[in-house]
């Protein structure tokens, strides 16, 4: 898709970090947004944002965990704007717990916001974009898809999921009018850290541990939150800005793989290059030593 101008955007999680500057890209590029979030005072600012006289932007709080939900939003936005050019399916979150420790509830949680919210994304706007002469499909993973690191089996595992989905899906319109992108970011300044600690809380009383047990383990992941925040926030990680630029470029070269920062390249290829014994190096990286 080499040409922006004119054409409508939707963007799920958009609320901040990678999904707010990508609405602002867009915008800046010509486009008309229908941005999505469950914060809608946050969205609200990232339309603000994003705005301009002569492009139109609707914001829509948003669960994409709900297909009925999803469905609705798809049918709203072909009304309001006549038409859909770009989806780019990035709301979600992360989690950091042991595979023996992790609740199934929160388990399920997490893949339906990460894995299904995508299905339904895709699958809702599908017949939208097919009437387009040309359209765009991106759907947000992770280089957590390549490279497993521990503690983040549910998130792993989630956009593992996104990944073969989104692939199965290029394979299916390789011959159509709609182009397919797959983004594997690496480290980026956001808020999931901190959002995902609440989506946690939400399900604390789900881990069956004792009162004081459970308030060390809510005190740990904090504490874990923090400095995996602090390290996101760093001036060496990518900024969402940096972020947004790569996955716009990778749209309009209809890139099927859009890694995103140097670390991503970089675990790509150890993985490629060690593949049964990456976790290795892995395992010394000091902001996994937690």
């Amino acid at each position: 898709m080499k040409d922006f101008d004119q054409k409508v955007a939707v963007v799920t999680g958009a609320a901040s970090g990678m999904g707010r500057a990508m609405a602002v890209y867009l915008a800046g590029l010509g486009c008309h947004l229908a941005i999505a979030d469950r914060d809608k005072d946050m969205l609200d600012e990232t339309a603000s944002l994003a705005g301009r006289a002569d492009r139109k932007i609707t914001s829509h709080r948003l669960d994409v965990s709900v297909r009925d939900d999803v469905y609705a939003f798809a049918e709203l936005v072909e009304k309001e704007h006549g038409q859909v050019d770009i989806v780019i399916n990035n709301a979600g979150i992360s989690t950091r717990c042991p595979i023996e420790e992790i609740p199934y509830d929160y388990f399920e949680s997490l893949m339906n916001i990460n894995f299904w919210g995508v299905v339904y994304g895709c699958k809702a706007f599908l017949p939208a974009l097919r009437k387009r002469p040309e359209a765009h499909i991106a759907n947000v993973s992770s280089i957590y898809a390549i490279a497993a690191f521990p503690k983040s089996s549910a998130y792993n595992a989630s956009k593992a999921a996104v990944r073969a989905f989104t692939e199965t899906l290029a394979a299916e319109l390789i011959h159509s009018n709609i182009g397919v992108s797959c983004v594997f970011p690496g480290a980026v300044r956001t808020n999931v850290v901190n959002n995902s600690l609440g989506h946690m809380k939400l399900f604390s009383g789900k881990f069956g541990l004792d009162e004081a047990a459970l308030a060390e383990k809510i005190e740990t992941a904090e504490r874990e939150s923090q400095y995996f925040q602090q390290y996101y926030e760093s001036g060496e990680i990518l900024s969402p800005e940096a972020a947004a630029a790569i996955i716009v470029e990778g749209i309009k070269a209809k890139s099927l793989r859009i890694l995103v920062g140097e670390d991503a390249r970089e675990l790509d290829m150890l993985v490629r290059n060690n593949p049964d014994h990456y976790l290795e190096t892995i395992s010394t990286y000091e902001i996994f030593q937690r």
